[in-house]
C-alpha cells in the first residue's frame, strides 16, 4: 500500500512541475510575442508616415504643414498610447524629418 501511495505522491509532482513548465514556457512565448508586434507597429506607422509625406507633396507640391494636416488630409492614424511622433518641417519644398519615440504603458516616452 505504501509503494502505490508513493508512486501516487510522485505523479502528481510530476504532473505539477509540468504544468508549471508548460506556464513559464507560455508566458515567455507571449512576451516575446508583444515586443514583436510593438516592433511590427513602429514600422507600419513609419510606412504610413512615409506614404501620407511622399503623397501630399505629389498631390500638392507641398510637404505637409504639421502631423494634424495628414491625420486630416491623408488619413493618418496610429495609437497615441503607445507612440509619440515628433514632426519638424523645415520648409514646404524641403523633406520634412520626424521621429518615432516608443512610449511605455504610462504614456510617457520610453527610455532607449
Amino acid at each position: 500500500m505504501r509503494r502505490k501511495k508513493g508512486h501516487f505522491n510522485f505523479m502528481l509532482l510530476l504532473a505539477l512541475l509540468l504544468v508549471l513548465f508548460w506556464t513559464f514556457l507560455f508566458s515567455a512565448m507571449a512576451g516575446s510575442l508583444g515586443s514583436g508586434t510593438r516592433k511590427d507597429q513602429e514600422l507600419f506607422l513609419r510606412d504610413a508616415l512615409e506614404h501620407a509625406i511622399t503623397s501630399c507633396y505629389a498631390l500638392e507640391g507641398m510637404y505637409p504643414p504639421d502631423l494634424q494636416y495628414m491625420k486630416d488630409h491623408y488619413g493618418l492614424t496610429y495609437d497615441e498610447s503607445l507612440f509619440h511622433v515628433s514632426y519638424q518641417p523645415v520648409a514646404a519644398n524641403i523633406r520634412p524629418e520626424y521621429f518615432i519615440l516608443e512610449q511605455d504603458a504610462s504614456g510617457r516616452e520610453a527610455q532607449p
